[in-house]
This record gives C-alpha cells, sequence and structure tokens, in this order.
C-alpha cells in the first residue's frame, strides 16, 4: 500500500464516519398553529412551522451561531 493508498482509505473512513453522525431521526412534530406566524400546520417542531424555522436557521448562519 502507497501514500495515496493510505490517504484514500482514511478519507473513505471519515466520509463515511461523518455521515452516520450526521444521520439522524427527524423529531415527528406535532398539528397545531405556529408560534410565529399563527399558521395552521400539520407539523410544528418545538412549536413552530417549516417556514419559520427554516427563517430562524438562516438568521442563525448569518450571525454565525449555527
Amino acid at each position: 500500500m502507497d501514500e495515496m493508498d493510505i490517504s484514500s482509505e482514511r478519507e473513505t473512513i471519515a466520509r463515511e464516519s461523518a455521515i452516520r453522525a450526521a444521520a439522524r431521526p427527524l423529531d415527528p412534530g406535532l398539528p397545531g398553529v405556529c408560534e410565529d406566524c399563527d399558521t395552521d400546520s400539520p407539523r410544528l417542531v418545538f412549536g413552530l412551522c417549516a417556514p419559520c424555522r427554516d427563517v430562524r436557521a438562516k438568521l442563525a448562519r448569518l450571525r454565525g451561531e449555527a
């Protein structure tokens, strides 16, 4: 095995490990009215509908919080 083979193997192991770490079950959420926009939604997670969660996630990324 040469350096390229070893490097490739390590990269594959690191990538597979990162994929396993990122894979997690989704929160099933609950139906109800969004706390942010007062829209009825079939799936709220932490009280927020998908569009409101997306906006908060984008703002957090822009602020460097996520």
